[in-house]
């Protein structure tokens, strides 16, 4: 009865007949959900306790933000039952976070028939597989609900390859990276020729070690432009750095800095505090690498 779950039927059939061939296969299922509108079948809600559901202890705006850096979930807000403007009230906000929550597990669950297919063909054994999402999402985080955003809750996303010869599986690696990545990687990892043009990089050595890049020596960048201004962001092991520009001048029109080792949550800026220009000048210089200003 449902998109994701027709998706899922067509690509199980689809392993089934390429394992019939000695020609290696590509093939790429994208899940719809949880997309909006958040629809999902009853057994995925029912795993969940709506009243015992944790809900964002942040729903104000960072201190020492600009404006215009917070996502006013106009989208969301477009659908029926929704508030124009202001927090959404804690039942509406459970109810909103329980839905997403169901969604989320219904597509789990789509996965996990997905790998058993798989397993089932005999070709799990030398198949990579790669799982990720294009960004992250709010959950009343900011008061903010939807994407739209440079802060960590829109631009983090769940990222999983899985190389079968690996000899330790499951490793989480601590340094950052970026969808423009996946492509070298695959290709790496499958042995294909990579154009010199590509812009990512190889993920293959963390696979091998999840500690073979120095946290230190990784960042990602972001970006999302709002309301006549370009904001560029990098993330840094300790910060998230955030440069709004006008968008027709290219002058610098406000800044975000976050210490992620004691503001995980992104709740003060402090890019205008006095003792944090060095962090500032170290995170400035990340950025303009990829974005510098124009003279």
């Amino acid at each position: 009865a449902y998109r994701d779950g027709l998706t899922n039927q067509a690509a199980i059939a689809k392993q089934k007949e390429v394992a019939l061939s000695d020609q290696p296969f590509l093939l790429y299922i994208g899940y719809q959900k949880p997309h909006t509108p958040f629809n999902a079948p009853k057994k995925y809600w029912d795993l969940y306790d709506r009243d015992s559901l944790p809900i964002a202890q942040n729903n104000f705006a960072p201190e020492g933000a600009p404006d215009f850096a917070l996502n006013p979930s106009r989208y969301l807000r477009s659908f029926g039952g929704m508030p124009e403007e202001g927090v959404f009230p804690e039942a509406l906000a459970r109810e909103t976070r329980h839905a997403y929550f169901a969604c989320i597990s219904y597509i789990d669950a789509l996965i996990g028939k997905l790998l058993v297919a798989l397993e089932e063909t005999g070709e799990a054994d030398h198949t990579l597989i790669a799982l990720w999402s294009d960004h992250g999402y709010q959950l009343g985080e900011h008061g903010m609900w939807s994407k739209h955003s440079n802060y960590e809750t829109s631009t983090r996303i769940p990222f999983i390859l899985l190389d079968p010869r690996q000899k330790d599986k499951g490793q989480r690696s601590s340094a950052r990276v970026e969808l423009i990545d996946l492509y070298p990687s695959l290709a790496d990892i499958a042995g294909l020729p990579k154009p010199s043009t590509l812009d990512g990089k190889s993920l293959a050595p963390l696979l091998a070690d999840a500690q073979a890049w120095d946290p230190q020596d990784t960042v990602a960048y972001s970006q999302f432009h709002r309301a006549g201004n370009r904001g560029y962001s990098v993330r840094t092991q300790d910060f998230r750095y955030t440069e709004w520009r006008n968008q027709k001048t290219g002058g610098i029109v406000a800044q975000e800095l976050y210490d992620h080792t004691r503001d995980p949550d992104e709740n003060q800026n402090v890019a205008h505090s006095p003792e944090r220009k060095r962090d500032l000048h170290y995170c400035q210089r990340y950025l303009h690498r990829q974005w510098p200003i124009e003279q």
